[in-house]
């Protein structure tokens, strides 16, 4: 880190500049990583729209490691797939020739609303889900340091994503929107349960976890042939804030196995839900269908050739 650099240099004058020049190279190397992650996520996302589509995305603005970029919903989640994944390939040939680089990390946030919605606003609340992915990431940096106290181990922090579909013309803090939509509390025998209706936000890449626990994992499985009928991933969709155990009665009642084979690859078992600890209960169920729409979308418009 930027800190680390200069912690090393002296503190004379000679120092100084080699601080500087450290500092700059630093900062220079983590520019170049950022831009050709974007030139290869640019050409893997949008290869297949080349001359079929009008240009399908807006590079706003780019500065530093800032990036903002409006495109269709539909290809937002690839993209960024794509784009950690060339950060990572980048980032590591860079670590492999100054062993003590730490790995370059980021967070995002993916604002999904209507084409007439402000942009202003469309922009602060991608804001908003950048700090609700920075938090994750805190946490997980957390978690590994408290593992080095106890003298265990924990998946090293990973690149971060929040994501909200908003269809209205006006948003509330994402604290409330989320409050009010994702999470319920009921008690049943003197006990508290609390219903946590997403998961987000998630890792992008792959980090530990059973299940689809991370973006590239979901968006995986939302492309996939999903054999269970639509009627059924609605019904389930809709019994979710019912509770826990109408929810697993339903997942349970169904006359077939590929809605149980569905949620096993969701959350690591045939149910509805993933253990919180402390009587809470998540489930990724409605993140998943999420993302399926917008994969089929995303399918739509390459097959059809339509502009986003």
């Amino acid at each position: 880190t930027t800190r680390e650099i200069e912690e090393q240099a002296d503190k004379n004058r000679v120092g100084f500049f080699e601080r500087e020049a450290r500092v700059e190279r630093f900062h220079h190397a983590n520019r170049v990583l950022v831009r050709r992650a974007l030139v290869d996520a640019i050409k893997e996302t949008f290869s297949g729209t080349a001359g079929r589509l009008p240009l399908p995305f807006r590079l706003m603005m780019l500065g530093g490691d800032d990036l903002l970029l409006v495109c269709d919903a539909a290809f937002a989640v690839p993209f960024l797939i794509a784009f950690e994944k060339a950060i990572r390939e980048y980032d590591q040939a860079l670590r492999e020739q100054n062993p003590g680089r730490s790995p370059f990390t980021f967070g995002a946030g993916i604002a999904i609303v209507k084409r007439t919605f402000p942009f202003h606003r469309a922009h602060d609340l991608a804001e908003q889900l950048l700090s609700s992915a920075k938090r994750l990431y805190r946490e997980q940096k957390a978690a590994v340091e408290q593992a080095k106290k106890n003298g265990t181990t924990a998946p090293q922090p990973v690149s971060t994503v929040d994501w909200l579909a908003i269809t209205e013309a006006w948003h509330d803090e994402l604290k409330d929107v989320r409050r009010r939509d994702t999470r319920m509390q009921y008690s049943v025998g003197g006990t508290v349960e609390t219903l946590v209706l997403s998961q987000k936000p998630y890792p992008i890449a792959a980090n530990g976890g059973n299940g689809a626990a991370s973006l590239e994992q979901l968006w995986k499985l939302a492309c996939s042939a999903c054999e269970v009928a639509r009627t059924q991933l609605n019904a389930l969709a809709r019994i979710l804030p019912r509770g826990r155990r109408q929810a697993e009665w339903a997942a349970q009642a169904v006359n077939d196995d590929a809605l149980p084979q569905l949620l096993e690859k969701l959350h690591g078992a045939a149910s509805p839900w993933v253990d919180g600890g402390q009587d809470t209960c998540v489930s990724r169920f409605l993140d998943f269908l999420e993302l399926r729409e917008l994969a089929r979308r995303r399918e739509s418009l390459i097959s059809q050739g339509t502009t986003p």
